[in-house]
């Protein structure tokens, strides 16, 4: 079995005497270690698929099973498990906490794990350890975005999920998160999946999962990614 396995996954919404099928019976795989990219317009599921697999979601039917266990059969108990301790959350707009420091973001969220991994060393290995004892104000926003990375790292998950991460960044600063992203899967062998509507990326990952309309509409698998230096757009 793969790390992650969707069978006939629907997420439908009910709005009034309509039905909104954001999935609509999707199948599809996603391995350890690899760089997975969900590519399409807004409206074609993409925030659903993530949100089903970070189990903020539930899905109407299907199964959607990660390492073997089907989120589809967790108890609320048992998703609040599963996303305490093997999934990190990157997002678009950060989401950091503006009290508190660099480092005690990262530590806030390390707390959250019995297997943390340190946060001072996290914050070294995205370059940021002069900023430690910095607020998220006084940060750029490529420096906020490393920042969530390392938070979203510091509980050691098998499973990143990153949500439009360089949506609010320029290009240059965009590229250095993804370099960042695509060695966590590499290097440091975790799942990376990244939801983007950004086609020009689609090159340096290892699979590629398109939708369209809650329907995947094609799924690539690069033998040969692209360095992500390379990628522009």
């Amino acid at each position: 079995m793969s790390y992650i396995e969707a069978r006939e996954l629907s997420r439908i919404y009910t709005a009034g005497d309509s039905q909104i099928r954001a999935l609509d019976s999707v199948d599809f795989t996603i391995e350890d270690s690899e760089l997975t990219i969900i590519l399409g317009p807004s409206g074609s599921g993409k925030s659903t698929t993530l949100n089903l697999l970070g189990g903020i979601d539930s899905a109407t039917s299907g199964s959607l099973y990660v390492d073997g266990q089907d989120l589809c059969g967790l108890s609320e108990k048992g998703l609040t498990s599963y996303r305490r301790t093997q999934v990190g959350f990157v997002f678009q707009f950060y989401n950091l906490i503006p009290n508190l420091t660099a480092l005690e973001n990262i530590e806030l969220t390390a707390g959250l794990s019995s297997n943390p991994l340190s946060p001072q060393q996290l914050l070294e290995s995205v370059g940021l350890k002069a900023r430690a004892k910095n607020f998220p104000a006084e940060l750029s926003g490529g420096e906020q975005q490393r920042v969530s990375i390392a938070r979203a790292l510091a509980k050691n998950p098998r499973l990143l999920l990153c949500d439009e991460p360089t949506g609010a960044l320029d290009s240059e600063t965009g590229k250095k998160v993804l370099i960042l992203l695509a060695s966590m899967a590499r290097v440091e062998h975790k799942a990376v999946v990244i939801v983007t509507h950004n086609a020009a990326i689609a090159p340096a990952a290892d699979r590629v999962i398109r939708l369209r309309d809650g329907h995947i509409v094609g799924i690539e698998t690069n033998a040969n990614p692209v360095e992500m230096e390379s990628i522009t757009w």
